[in-house]
């Protein structure tokens, strides 16, 4: 080869050489992305499918936090109800109950046409107030009170008629037993 303008040429083996060269280094780059990409985009796309499984989730469960707060909120409130509830269960059934004694009481009077003025109760003794029509219907509710067990002992204290009224007024002291 001639040298033109003092640039010295390759020679047709060196550029079938370079050709070679090129156009086996293109290749070997293509197969090599090719390669890359035949590993990679499963995994690509894999995380992709994982960040929109994520994102979804995400969006299901914003309002998770307010709803197990309310949860936590609830059960609370179902433990302190459920105390308070034990606590009125235990005073309604334990047999020295304020509600024991005017239960009683009431079942002794229902049948009956007397009406309680007045009822004091301590820790031993109660004291009942009633008024009635007659002095008979005042000894049957003495007897029915004394009848029941949960009681001690029953007296009549006091029974006086009332001026203006028809009425006797009666005062009973019942001991608890």
């Amino acid at each position: 080869m001639k040298n033109i303008n003092f640039i010295t040429t390759l020679s047709p083996q060196q550029q079938r050489e370079i050709r070679l060269w090129w156009f086996i280094t293109c290749f070997s780059f293509l197969v090599a992305i090719i390669a890359i990409g035949y590993f990679a985009i499963p995994q690509l796309y894999a995380l992709y499918e994982l960040k929109k499984n994520i994102a979804q989730l995400q969006q299901q469960t914003s309002n998770y936090t307010a709803v197990i707060d309310k949860k936590i909120a609830l059960k609370k409130e179902n433990v302190t109800l459920s105390r308070k509830k034990k606590r009125i269960d235990t005073y309604i059934n334990e047999p020295r109950s304020p509600h024991a004694d005017l239960s009683a009481i009431m079942q002794a009077i229902s049948p009956s046409p007397i009406k309680i003025e007045h009822i004091r109760s301590n820790k031993k003794n109660i004291d009942l107030t009633v008024s009635c029509a007659s002095p008979d219907l005042a000894t049957t509710l003495v007897k029915k009170i004394a009848e029941n067990s949960i009681f001690s002992s029953v007296k009549l204290i006091s029974l006086e008629q009332g001026a203006a009224t028809k009425q006797f007024k009666c005062i009973i002291k019942i001991t608890r037993a």
